[in-house]
């Protein structure tokens, strides 16, 4: 992630499961011009919520989450700094999906949802879940 000038916040919110920078990649030096947000060690640079309890950890060199936050208000995962005119590179995998929702729409690029020959929208089965990652804001951004 290039630093610029301190406009963006980034937030990982609730999930099942985040990991952001594997192992690997936490390992490595970023590119010339490029910072670091995890070190896949500790939570440097980050602000973990007041009243968590351990629910954001950090195993085998990824962010984890379990989603039974006991912070009061904000659940989320902030990086301590801010940035701006950025690119972000992130990787993150889902550790399991208890639940999958039956009913989800098929959105298209235009954001529109797709229907089918009779009119109706097409909807499917898939797991509840996503990477959990809001940049410049929070989930409810724009609602």
């Amino acid at each position: 992630m290039r630093a610029t000038r301190p406009v963006l916040s980034l937030q990982s919110a609730l999930l099942l499961a985040l990991a952001l920078a594997a192992p690997a990649l936490a390992q490595t030096a970023p590119p010339p011009g490029f910072v670091s947000l995890f070190n896949g060690k500790d939570f440097t640079g980050w602000k973990v919520p007041d009243g968590d309890n351990g629910h954001w950890k950090i195993v085998n060199g990824v962010i984890d989450y379990d989603a039974q936050s006991e912070a009061p208000g904000d659940k989320n995962l902030w990086s301590a700094a801010e940035y701006g005119d950025f690119v972000l590179r992130f990787e993150w995998r889902i550790k399991d999906t208890p639940y999958v929702n039956p009913n989800v729409p098929i959105i298209r690029v235009d954001g529109t949802h797709k229907k089918g020959a009779d009119g109706k929208e097409i909807r499917l089965a898939v797991p509840d879940s996503d990477s959990g990652v809001y940049v410049r804001g929070s989930s409810r951004a724009g609602r």
